[in-house]
């Protein structure tokens, strides 16, 4: 639930803004991949299913 609360805030306050709020989330997934593989260097975080978590719910309005 809290991410789907998280969600709603980031769309609210990048309305209008796809653009920027893929810029965000892009750093984000990089910060978190860095972390989770500092966390434990023997493993690498999956990629598919971190991009799923940090991209995969915004929706991108097709360019005119």
């Amino acid at each position: 639930m809290a991410v789907r609360v998280r969600a709603l805030a980031l769309t609210r306050e990048y309305a209008g803004q796809p653009t920027a709020l893929t810029v965000h989330l892009g750093s984000s997934l990089a910060t978190a991949f860095r972390d989770l593989h500092a966390l434990n260097p023997s493993t690498t975080p999956e990629a598919r299913a971190l991009s799923t978590r940090f991209l995969g719910w915004i929706r991108v309005p097709p360019l005119t």
